[in-house]
């Protein structure tokens, strides 16, 4: 390819790219259906971490969710050759499962 026609393909896919963005600059979320709540956070400071690192090269993304009266903390870890899910669960105390 030549460079006249790969700047041409640069400036064609630029183009492309910037024009169809466009409708996204008026995007608003709906209005939510119901009235706010209100929220109440509470620190709980621990010396211990939550998600230890242990034989894990790297631990991240953790999502908590509710879940049988208590939470569970879905997050990726990755041992140095692949990325595998793991759950915590949280009740009264933290118990790894």
């Amino acid at each position: 390819m030549t460079s006249g026609v790969r700047r041409s393909v640069s400036t064609c896919a630029c183009f492309l790219l910037l024009t169809n963005c466009g409708h996204y600059r008026d995007f608003t979320l709906p209005e939510p259906s119901s009235p706010q709540q209100q929220v109440k956070f509470q620190w709980e400071p621990d010396a211990a971490p939550v998600i230890t690192r242990g034989p894990q090269a790297d631990v991240l993304n953790p999502s908590i969710i509710r879940w049988q009266g208590g939470l569970l903390n879905l997050y990726s870890n990755f041992d140095g050759k692949a990325w595998q899910i793991d759950v915590v669960r949280t009740g009264h105390q933290r118990q790894r499962q």
